[in-house]
């Protein structure tokens, strides 16, 4: 259970990256969807403990900081949107 990076398209088109770790199996997952403006990086760790319980665990890089493109503007602007 390593995570992946993804990078998930915004309503805007800009892509944000996202990392991904998924359980095994196919069944639908609850979700745990981590933001942040330090770095995904960071949450790997947490992200495994998440699968491993079960969870589809995602850590993504806010617009405009470490992996993802754009302006970082915190709490406003694109953050609603983007989280959604």
């Amino acid at each position: 259970m390593n995570p992946r990076t993804l990078y998930v398209p915004t309503p805007d088109g800009t892509a944000l990256a996202t990392d991904v770790c998924l359980p095994d199996g196919t069944s639908p997952l609850p979700a745990v969807l981590i933001r942040t403006p330090y770095g995904r990086e960071a949450h790997r760790a947490e992200l495994r403990g998440w699968a491993a319980h079960g969870f589809a665990a995602l850590a993504q890089d806010v617009r405009g900081r470490h992996g993802s493109p754009g302006e970082w503007h915190p709490y406003r602007d694109h953050e609603e949107t983007d989280g959604a």
